[in-house]
């Protein structure tokens, strides 16, 4: 990162850790494990999840710090404001801190795809993708 002035972001999907999109926008650095408060849920849109708020699961994912470029990349990536919305929201982390930070959630209008139960997107790839016959797949 170019820029000494870092914000938090949340993510839950393709941005973690050897995840596809963590490559071209995070790698190198490693996530640390943190999760939101239960309210939320999470739904599984065919090769990413979506957040919502208004539900009552905790969303697992990781924090990263970001830069302004990268956070920029991220907004164009995730189509903010057209498509997700970044807000600012409290996430704790693996030590028990309670952290700042963006994630990006999906508009309640919307919403489509099974809920993920988890709240982990971890989870549903390993049991929809890893050994079916879809060519994507989670590099853990």
């Amino acid at each position: 990162m170019t820029n000494l002035e870092t914000t938090t972001v949340f993510v839950y999907g393709t941005l973690r850790t050897n995840h596809s999109n963590w490559r071209n926008f995070l790698a190198p650095a490693r996530g640390v494990t943190a999760t939101t408060a239960p309210k939320y849920t999470m739904r599984e849109w065919g090769g990413f999840p979506a957040v919502y708020a208004n539900g009552e699961t905790a969303i697992t994912g990781e924090i990263f710090a970001a830069d302004h470029e990268t956070l920029t990349h991220l907004d164009r990536l995730e189509n903010h404001p057209n498509w997700y919305k970044r807000e600012e929201i409290e996430v704790t982390d693996s030590d028990g801190n309670t952290v700042t930070a963006w994630m990006y959630v999906m508009p309640q209008s919307k919403t489509q795809g099974e809920v993920i139960e988890s709240g982990d997107w971890n989870d549903t790839i390993h049991t929809l993708y890893i050994g079916s016959d879809h060519r994507w797949r989670a590099w853990q």
